[in-house]
């Protein structure tokens, strides 16, 4: 007999600290994952990409470090990226606009560099974005 694992698993706000185990890569069931509002540090791992059913994914409000995945954008039925309120750097890869149902995007509060990728105009279903890139807000500033 397999073991079902469930749709949904939401551990957000609970101060959980150490970091993200990869291993939730292999939860392929997984629709919707909640680690918002804790303690949590390191990478964000790209295992999590593996999990291609996942419909919503939210990291915010941690003290997560380094990049996001290019392998983020494995998960194309994704709808929602909430990865706001870390310490995230480097830009925003553009495998991310594979993710065409992509309808919320939340990345403020980061430490996010570069342009915004061209590709961002083709996620014709978002409807809620909000994005930060502290060189392009001084740019502005500027002129």
């Amino acid at each position: 007999m397999q073991k079902r694992f469930s749709e949904n698993l939401d551990i957000g706000d609970n101060s959980l600290e150490g970091t993200i185990p990869g291993q939730l890569g292999r939860l392929s069931n997984l629709r919707t994952l909640y680690l918002d509002k804790n303690k949590f540090t390191g990478r964000i791992p790209s295992l999590i990409g593996r999990v291609t059913r996942l419909e919503e994914l939210a990291i915010s409000d941690n003290s997560l470090i380094g990049t996001i995945p290019p392998a983020l954008g494995q998960n194309i039925q994704l709808r929602k990226l909430l990865l706001s309120e870390n310490k995230l750097e480097g830009s925003i890869p553009s495998s991310i606009f594979k993710c065409i149902n992509l309808a919320e995007l939340n990345l403020q509060k980061n430490s996010l560099i570069g342009e915004i990728p061209s590709q961002f105009g083709e996620l014709i279903n978002l409807v809620h974005r909000k994005l930060y890139f502290p060189c392009l807000e001084s740019y502005i500033r500027s002129k």
